[in-house]
């Protein structure tokens, strides 16, 4: 139903960037959209009719995903979905319906995460459409976040969807950067870039490390403080 009232409001972004309604900066964005598809295509991905439409989505979000680990394991508990077998996380369109999953997890003793998510790949089954959350990104992420997505939509691998996503990341940084000519937009991108792999760095420095204290097996009290204090030396 979620995906049906998206597809419902779509509006060819060609007509929004003319009509005379239309604001200077929604108008920018939506052209940096269109000047990335064609960046996209001279990098080999099919672009298809992926992003040649807009939805003026309310909100900062257009779904909220639910991820989720087993007590005493960083590993993710996976959702399991006809066709693409196997996800790490699940998203909804209604917000209530997400915190709702959430607390019931929670009550069985899983650690929980509910993220909002302003952009996702339906890998091509249907023509994505730019929404208004994406256009609240500047001018790099916006790109980032369309050459990512644009990714999925040429290869997904269902049977890992880790490889998959970290590859759709990595193109989309890089690409990203490329992308613009100016020295200066050029260098604010590679910086947003090199930050975001930094703190992916330092994530993956705390889950070693909370792995490794679950790997001592200590009494629940004990172990949940310590992790406390490595979270937030993460976090400092």
């Amino acid at each position: 139903a979620g995906q049906t009232r998206l597809l419902w409001a779509r509006q060819p972004v060609n007509e929004v960037i003319a009509s005379p309604r239309t604001t200077p900066p929604l108008r920018h964005r939506l052209d940096t959209v269109a000047r990335t598809r064609t960046y996209a295509a001279s990098l080999g991905l099919d672009i298809g009719n992926h992003y040649t439409s807009y939805v003026p989505w309310e909100g900062d979000r257009v779904v909220t995903t639910v991820v989720a680990t087993r007590p005493g394991s960083v590993e993710i508990a996976p959702f399991w979905f006809p066709v693409l077998g196997e996800l790490p996380y699940k998203g909804f369109f209604d917000r209530e319906a997400a915190e709702n999953l959430a607390a019931e997890l929670r009550k069985e003793g899983f650690d929980v995460c509910v993220s909002g998510v302003d952009a996702y790949s339906t890998l091509g089954w249907m023509d994505d459409p730019i929404t208004e959350p994406m256009l609240q990104r500047e001018d790099g992420p916006l790109v980032e976040i369309v050459v990512h997505e644009l990714t999925h939509t040429n290869v997904f691998l269902a049977e890992d969807p880790d490889l998959s996503e970290s590859a759709a990341t990595f193109i989309g940084q890089e690409a990203s950067v490329a992308f613009f000519e100016d020295p200066v937009d050029r260098r604010r991108q590679r910086a947003r870039v090199r930050d975001s792999r930094r703190i992916a760095a330092s994530l993956l420095v705390l889950r070693s490390a909370v792995s490794e204290l679950y790997e001592q097996d200590l009494p629940p009290d004990v172990s949940s403080e310590k992790r406390r204090k490595l979270e937030a030396t993460a976090r400092q």
